[in-house]
């Protein structure tokens, strides 16, 4: 092959390196003769440049066939290429690469100028997803719009901390002025709704709700009403579980949607529950209507007992708070016995280790140790004192009877079965201050009706009243007789 030799003057530029602009001046000739590596210009236009295979210029673009490469750097250490699959720009060196701009900033934008990433100078990076904003670093740390995700094997996939050593929290804030945060105050765990801690756990594991000190495993604080929900499905029971690490469910208090009722557990068996209607058994699951059921049948403990170790202090006390419902019972007292026998009693009274005090039998006497009645009589509970008038009448009229209780007939006709008495109904036509007639009710304060539906009552007699008209007459007979034994007196004298 004959080489053609010529002055390559006009190419350079003044620093020597090759003005492509002026290569239509080399037309036709070879400047390298290595195959593939030949530069050849005016193969198809006066205007390209071409390197055989490897490389074309034709004053506009330069291309380069896949996998082929521009290399920058004494090292080759910047490559610049397409695979045929994609387009790579590496870094091949043991430095870094560096993307800089002294402009606004540097964007990664598709095809059509929708951006995928953008480096603003002196401002925020942000990060898109299909033309949306999904990151974006701001002054005081970063903002991400939607959820966020952590996916690691690593127990903490996401890492907070001060340097200081001051609390660490996340915030988490809608389109108002408010903040809700929560995190850590160094071994201890917080939340914050609008700012303000309601919620902590302690580095002992204690619960704080309202509080940010806990005394116990769970700590309740509020500075109103104080409100504490378990709520179970509509037809399933809400409790409260309480054991130990040998039986963890020997206790428990438990709402029962069923029977709508409060029941309280003990050595895992019921021993007090609370019905529909608030009336309270203990010892029993059934409670037939009273108000309070106490069945120590069968128990071990045998009879209860409710002691006070307080001077001067009622053991036990029942009172009737409702003043306009005198017909309710205060005290209850029920035997379920068909027949009377005067050896039980409705109620025994006892000082401990000395003696029977009182007794209410069942038979319905009443008696105590010493024989004695007493009533309350001091002077200074009394106003507008008189000398009583004469009750001669009254006594002189009343009409005393023989007879027996309806509920007594069936008994027999043994001489305790007579009583000796009055008539209430009698009575109120002689003195009618002897009388109490009181509204019939039952063990709730409801009226009893008879057959007709009308409301029932029953008298009453007044005995102390009436006992101290037989005293008032019994001082007008003694007066009367001392008069007639003076005058008989003054006629055997005379």
């Amino acid at each position: 092959m004959t080489t053609k030799t010529r002055d390559l003057s006009d190419l350079l530029d003044a620093n020597g390196d090759v003005k492509a602009t002026h290569l239509d001046n080399a037309s036709g000739t070879t400047i390298n003769n290595n195959a593939n590596n030949r530069i050849i210009t005016g193969s198809s236009s006066a205007n390209t440049l071409e390197g055989e295979t490897n490389l074309t210029f034709d004053g506009t673009n330069l291309d380069l066939p896949d996998d082929k490469k521009i290399r920058l750097g004494t090292g080759n250490d910047l490559e610049i290429y397409h695979n045929g699959s994609h387009s790579i720009i590496e870094d091949v060196g043991t430095g870094k690469l560096e993307i800089r701009s002294n402009g606004t900033g540097v964007d990664i934008q598709k095809e059509n100028a929708e951006f995928m990433a953008r480096f603003i100078t002196d401002g925020a990076v942000e990060l898109y997803h299909d033309h949306s904003k999904k990151f974006e670093t701001t002054s005081s740390g970063a903002t991400v719009t939607g959820r966020l995700t952590a996916d690691a094997t690593d127990e903490k996939p996401i890492v907070a901390h001060h340097t200081d050593g001051s609390a660490v929290t996340m915030g988490f804030q809608n389109n108002t002025s408010n903040s809700n945060a929560i995190g850590f105050d160094g071994t201890e765990f917080i939340v914050k709704p609008n700012g303000t801690e309601t919620f902590r756990i302690n580095g002992s594991g204690n619960v704080g709700i309202g509080t940010t000190s806990p005394n116990g495993i769970l700590e309740l604080k509020s500075t109103g009403n104080t409100n504490f929900f378990i709520i179970a499905g509509n037809t399933s029971a809400s409790q409260v579980v309480l054991g130990d690490t040998d039986d963890i469910d020997v206790g428990k208090i438990a709402y029962s949607h069923n029977g709508n009722q409060m029941e309280f557990t003990v050595n895992a068996s019921e021993r007090m529950r609370i019905n529909s209607s608030g009336a309270v058994s203990i010892g029993s699951t059934a409670n037939s209507g009273y108000k309070l059921k106490v069945n120590a049948q069968g128990d071990s403990l045998g009879a209860g007992y409710m002691l006070s170790d307080v001077y001067n202090q009622p053991s036990f006390e029942i009172t009737n708070t409702n003043n306009s419902n005198f017909g309710q019972s205060v005290l209850w007292l029920q035997c379920n016995r068909t027949t009377t026998n005067g050896s039980y009693n409705f109620l025994r009274v006892i000082q401990s280790g000395i003696i029977d005090k009182l007794f209410i039998r069942d038979s319905g006497n009443v008696v105590n140790a010493n024989n004695s009645y007493g009533a309350i009589s001091d002077l200074k509970l009394k106003e507008q004192i008189t000398d009583a008038s004469s009750q001669w009448s009254d006594i002189k009229n009343i009409q005393i009877k023989k007879f027996k209780f309806k509920h007594e007939v069936a008994e027999g006709d043994s001489d305790s079965l007579w009583k000796l008495g009055v008539i209430a109904q009698e009575i109120e036509t002689v003195s009618p201050s002897l009388v109490e007639t009181v509204k019939d009710t039952d063990k709730e304060g409801n009226a009893v009706l008879d057959d007709e539906g009308n409301e029932t009552f029953t008298k009453n007699v007044k005995y102390s009243v009436l006992y101290m008209k037989a005293v008032k007459a019994l001082q007008e007979a003694m007066q009367k007789i001392e008069d007639l034994e003076a005058r008989v007196d003054t006629l055997e004298g005379n």
